[in-house]
């Protein structure tokens, strides 16, 4: 499995949203289903454990971009229309599910996501333009820290804040 994990944090004028995320590189848009709360990932690893061990019958969860039905071998995924985006295994889903689980959990324990984005801001800020994520914006940056893409977006006024002031405005969303 390729898990891609991120950080992102939005920016609206000292309140900056923090979302968190894992992709399945083999499944188009699972990355929202990073948008559940960790009491809804385990009531969705439960329905996986659940349907897993049964020869018949299916169960449906997700988000309202990505819903899934899955029976004890293979989950249909459809997005926001109802087009199907992909077809995999059940337990594949399952170990995408834990996988995010555990990068949140990772990332509320001591606060590990507010020192990944001090790392990510105190690195942008010593040299914004060799993190520019697309040449024509000038507030969208990202960067890599211990494997884990960080994307922020900073105006120009973000540069005089320390790393502190940076990091008290985060408000998780996750």
């Amino acid at each position: 499995m390729s898990y891609l994990k991120s950080i992102i944090v939005q920016s609206s004028s000292l309140d900056r949203a923090v979302s968190v995320g894992v992709h399945d590189s083999n499944i188009p848009e699972s990355g929202n289903l990073s948008e559940l709360t960790l009491p809804y990932i385990d009531e969705a690893i439960s329905k996986l454990n659940f349907i897993l061990g049964r020869p018949t019958g299916t169960v449906r969860w997700g988000v309202e971009q990505f819903t899934v039905e899955s029976d004890s071998s293979i989950s249909g995924c459809e997005d926001f229309d109802g087009n199907e985006i992909a077809e995999v295994s059940t337990l594949s889903l399952k170990n995408l599910m834990l996988e995010v689980k555990t990068f949140k959990e990772y990332c509320h324990q001591a606060d590990n996501y507010k020192t990944i984005i001090a790392q990510a801001f105190s690195a942008i800020k010593i040299n914004p333009s060799q993190y520019k994520r697309w040449s024509e914006s000038d507030v969208d940056f990202g960067i890599t820290i211990n494997n884990v893409f960080v994307g922020l977006v900073l105006e120009s006024s973000d540069f005089t804040l320390t790393e502190a002031a940076f990091v008290n405005q985060l408000n998780i969303n996750f």
